[in-house]
Order: structure tokens, then sequence, then C-alpha cells
């Protein structure tokens, strides 16, 4: 909460116990009180909290569920033009995403979403809300990366229109939709070639599966 709410809220706490004879009175009272004259207020400083950060920090999606989950199939048709596109692999436990795990380290974060039927709380800094969705997308299991922009440029390399950098030992497999076509496929394979810094990533392609419902991730030769 901000401070000069929290300030507020004992104001109202303090007059509510001071106007009723019982803890449980003056606590409905407090409640009564907050949620008429204070809340909408609140809300709203909050909201426009959450819109200057959005010019504040880059936020980074990404997912836990394997390329073959059922999950990641429909993530596939979502994100990806309908199975169209490829979805990359990440090494979670490259330093680059260790450094994001620092708490006392206010310019950047890494967290799983939360995935609940309340709206986020409207508390702390205002990027709680950032973490925060509701119920029926807990399939994607997200983990949301949050880095800060300084000065204009973004602190994961300061590329131009913020497209963040990241170390090519950290990317393990790219994985191709089942609509995907040759095009992609030879897009794909050249910026590969052509980066001798991606020598170890490997390439799959979503198929059917012959006899169940569900996708196999087939090894393709670059």
């Amino acid at each position: 909460m901000m401070p000069q709410y929290h300030a507020l809220r004992v104001t109202v706490r303090n007059e509510a116990i001071q106007r009723t004879t019982s803890k449980k009175a003056a606590a409905k009272l407090e409640a009564q009180t907050w949620n008429r004259l204070i809340e909408p207020q609140l809300r709203q400083l909050y909201l426009e909290k959450l819109i200057k950060d959005r010019e504040n920090f880059r936020v980074l999606c990404l997912t836990e569920c394997p390329p073959t989950s059922p999950g990641a199939a429909l993530m596939m048709g979502h994100y990806s033009d309908l199975q169209k596109g490829f979805a990359y692999e990440f090494d979670d436990r490259h330093p680059w995403f260790a450094a994001h795990r620092e708490r006392r380290n206010p310019q950047r974060a890494i967290r799983r979403v939360v995935y609940r039927k309340t709206r986020a709380s409207m508390s702390g800094d205002g990027r709680n809300g950032l973490f925060v969705k509701s119920t029926p997308w807990r399939y994607e299991r997200e983990v949301r990366l949050l880095r800060a922009v300084i000065h204009g440029a973004n602190e994961l390399g300061g590329a131009e229109r913020d497209i963040a950098k990241y170390p090519a030992p950290m990317l393990r497999s790219i994985t191709l939709g089942y609509a995907s076509n040759s095009r992609t496929l030879g897009m794909v394979r050249r910026q590969l070639k052509a980066n001798a810094g991606l020598s170890h990533v490997k390439l799959y392609k979503l198929e059917l599966d012959p006899f169940l419902f569900r996708f196999v991730a087939v090894s393709v030769p670059i």
C-alpha cells in the first residue's frame, strides 16, 4: 500500500475504534468506511502506477510446459500463428536467469504467475499485478521475467526498440510447430548455421503421434 494511504488507513481504524464498543463492530465500520471513501481513489492511483510502470519495465513471458505437452499445444495455437511458428527452449539454470532471482535488486525479477479468481492486491510497489492471471489460464504454467528500462535503454543490452539480448548458450533448442512450412524451416536453419555460438542448439518439429492424441517432437537435421 502507498505510504500516504497506509497512514490514512490507520486514521480510519482509530476513528472506527472510538465510535464503536467492540473490535468486531470497529472492524466492520473500518471496512465500510474504507470501501466507500478511500478504495476508489486508491484503485485509480494503483491503475495509474501500473500504466506508468509499463513505460519503465519490459516483461518476457515464458512457460514451464514442455513443447509436447497439452498446454504447449494450446499455446502454440494461440501465440504461434496456429502452429505455424516455433518455440524456444531456454536453460533456466543459466546465470542470466539466476541474476533475475536476486531479490535485493529492484530492477529485475522472475516469478511464477499466480492464478486465482481475484485481482491483484493493491499493495507493494504496484508490480504484483504483473504476476497475477485468472484461473482459466492456469494450464500455461507461465513464468514472467521483469527488467527495468534505464535512461531509455533496456538493461538487457540496450538494443534499438528495447529488444533484449540474451547469451547464446542459454538457448537449448527450437521446436517448429506442427503446421510450420519448409520456408520457416529454411529460415531457422540459416540463422542457426550463420551463428557459430548456436552450434549446440537442437532443432525439432512437432508431428502427430500415429496412435495417441498428442504431439511428438521429431529431431530435424540442421
